[in-house]
């Protein structure tokens, strides 16, 4: 009996020894490979440790998440891990991660605009993101700025202010507009255009939301200025939702009819203002459309629009490709 505890116990040693090996060769004595790419990894804000181990080995940065929350709680560095935007290089240590993720100083934090956000669904990104985000400041500051605020890919200062955020963001769609030959007169017209910024934005900001491609955008851009041309009204589904939050599958009759300047059954002409944040492949849509006889556009459950020429056609793309 004592012989096989003497084993027993022997055996023990030698694997506690082997898993420490293990520990403290991933902790410390992993090289970074210079020569590889590196591995880009975004903390949430709020995240445990639990997760944030997860994210790493999901990650390949590291291969036994046991091993990272032993030296994070020997460390006692569970409270000091920071959200935001980490790149490492592969076979990076467990100590530099620690060291890295729990210093204040040592990233940014980046950020995602799609295309078609409203700002308030921008609102609820940065809440996300940043631990003090200041959200009666941001209402304040963007009540006017519903598509100016440009999609892209952000990169911040974890302390950015709410007025960085948006300087940053409205700053960025007059830098891309420039890019993309796209200039301004002081009276906010665009230069060899009929057209306001206003205008552009909130044209834009429709074909955004109704279509998908940069091809149905500029068929779909025709569409409308037909549309407005002989007076009808727009008839779009996205300036209602965009009141009432309610998807285009789910309005009734009684949506159709609701008492708003957005909505474009009751209204002619464009509604008062963007009803979403477009991208440039939208903007240039409505610089660029298509020409076309067609009068009338319905989308697809698979995204791709479908197009009339008349109500009868209309309907009968409807009962063809909506049910």
């Amino acid at each position: 009996m004592m012989r096989r505890l003497s084993i027993f116990f022997f055996i023990c040693a030698i694997l506690l020894a082997a898993v420490g090996a293990f520990f403290v060769r991933d902790v410390l004595f992993l090289t970074p490979k210079q020569s590889a790419s590196p591995i880009e990894i975004v903390i949430a804000q709020g995240s445990g440790v639990s997760t944030i181990a997860k994210q790493l080995k999901e990650s390949t940065l590291i291969s036994h998440p046991t091993f990272f929350k032993w030296f994070v709680m020997w460390s006692r560095t569970e409270n000091k891990l920071q959200a935001g935007t980490f790149s490492f290089l592969p076979n990076t240590s467990i100590a530099t991660i620690v060291l890295v993720l729990s210093n204040p100083t040592s990233a940014e934090v980046k950020v995602t605009i799609p295309e078609g956000f409203t700002k308030e669904q921008i609102k609820e990104k940065l809440i996300v993101t940043f631990a003090d985000f200041d959200q009666k400041e941001w209402d304040k500051q963007t009540k006017s700025l519903e598509g100016y605020l440009f999609p892209d890919t952000y990169q911040f200062s974890k302390d950015a202010s709410v007025t960085e955020i948006v300087e940053k963001m409205r700053s960025t769609l007059d830098r891309r507009l420039v890019e993309n030959d796209i200039f301004i007169n002081v009276d906010l017209q665009l230069q060899n255009s009929k057209f306001t910024l206003l205008q552009v934005l909130t044209m834009a900001s429709i074909i955004e939301k109704e279509v998908q491609t940069p091809e149905d955008m500029k068929r779909v851009a025709g569409v409308l200025f037909n549309r407005l041309s002989m007076g009808m009204p727009l008839q779009v589904d996205s300036t209602l939702t965009y009141i009432n939050q309610k998807t285009s599958a789910t309005l009734t009759l009684s949506d159709l009819k609701m008492d708003s300047l957005y909505n474009t059954y009751t209204n002619r002409g464009l509604p008062p203002g963007p009803i979403c944040n477009p991208g440039m492949n939208a903007i240039l849509a409505v610089l660029h459309p298509t020409d076309s006889d067609f009068l009338y556009f319905l989308t697809r459950k698979d995204g791709t629009a479908v197009y009339a020429k008349t109500h009868a056609e209309h309907v009968a793309n409807k009962q063809k490709y909506l049910r």
